[in-house]
């Protein structure tokens, strides 16, 4: 038995506070896995030529064929983020607010995106550290 998507999606969601998962997950747990399973499908291909293990999946189960370490599990939750967060900012009605403020505001919404598209590099440059130090656990691997 392979690894459930839950194991990830669950790592993954405590590492976001977003009131929307919650209200999606209130009002039905299926829309809830539907939601999150979608970031991870995004999530998995970011991964999938440097995992020392298969992450070919059964979408109907949700689970993955292999069973896959803990270390794998989170570099799969860290993509995961990734893909929420990108997708939050590219919120186009979200966006489109912050662009139609009247009122002086400290930071502009130019500013206020250019921070946002800091954090999502951040946030990559952290998910791929975690990618390289995986490889060079197994470096004997390389190469046969």
């Amino acid at each position: 038995m392979g690894t459930p998507f839950d194991r990830v999606e669950d790592l993954a969601t405590r590492k976001v506070n977003d009131w929307k998962l919650g209200k999606i997950y209130n009002k039905s747990l299926e829309g809830y896995k539907t939601w999150c399973d979608g970031f991870l499908l995004n999530a998995i291909p970011n991964f999938a030529n440097d995992c020392w293990q298969s992450l070919e999946y059964n979408e109907e189960t949700r689970e993955f064929v292999s069973d896959l370490t803990p270390t794998e599990i989170d570099i799969l939750a860290c993509f995961w983020v990734l893909e929420w967060w990108e997708r939050e900012t590219n919120d186009a009605a979200q966006n489109a607010s912050k662009m139609q403020t009247s009122s002086f505001s400290v930071h502009s919404p130019a500013q206020h995106m250019k921070e946002e598209q800091v954090i999502i590099n951040t946030k990559r440059e952290s998910a791929y550290q975690k990618v390289n130090d995986y490889l060079l656990q197994d470096l004997d691997k390389i190469g046969g």
